[in-house]
């Protein structure tokens, strides 16, 4: 992390993105599973922002964008390991992006929908496997997410 940041010490613009959180309930998800999520996810996007804000904050300007994702602001026991992350990113977002314009930066966080990647398209397939007993129908499960 600080390899990157120190290559990276006079970005205009940092966008903090990662994502593999795995879906399941709290009882699917063992300790391990959901810590190096996190550690991937949550800590990466906080530990890199504490290396480049540091820098943007004595130049006074710059941005921190931190793509989050909706299950942060939408509950989802299936999804909990993920969920709780998200909603973990969008309070960090707030609690820095309320103080960091002082400095000159702004922190936003955004939260995208349903994105079809090679990911999304084979978690929403074993749920339309588990739904409909067809895997084919995964597009039916994401109806009412859009």
């Amino acid at each position: 992390m600080k390899t990157v940041a120190a290559a990276c010490r006079h970005v205009d613009i940092l966008v903090n993105s990662a994502g593999g959180i795995p879906r399941g309930t709290l009882l699917d998800i063992d300790e391990e599973r959901w810590r190096r999520a996190w550690d991937l996810k949550v800590f990466g996007c906080i530990n890199l922002t504490r290396e480049i804000y540091r820098p943007m904050c004595e130049r006074g300007s710059g941005v921190i964008i931190n793509i989050v994702g909706l299950s942060g602001d939408r509950p989802d026991a299936n999804y909990i390991a993920g969920s709780s992350a998200n909603a973990a990113l969008i309070m960090f977002s707030r609690s820095l992006g309320g103080d960091s314009i002082r400095h000159g930066v702004r922190v936003v966080a955004v939260n995208p929908g349903p994105v079809e990647t090679e990911k999304h398209i084979r978690d929403t397939e074993r749920l339309a496997q588990e739904k409909f007993g067809d895997k084919s129908r995964w597009r039916d499960v994401m109806a009412g997410c859009r």
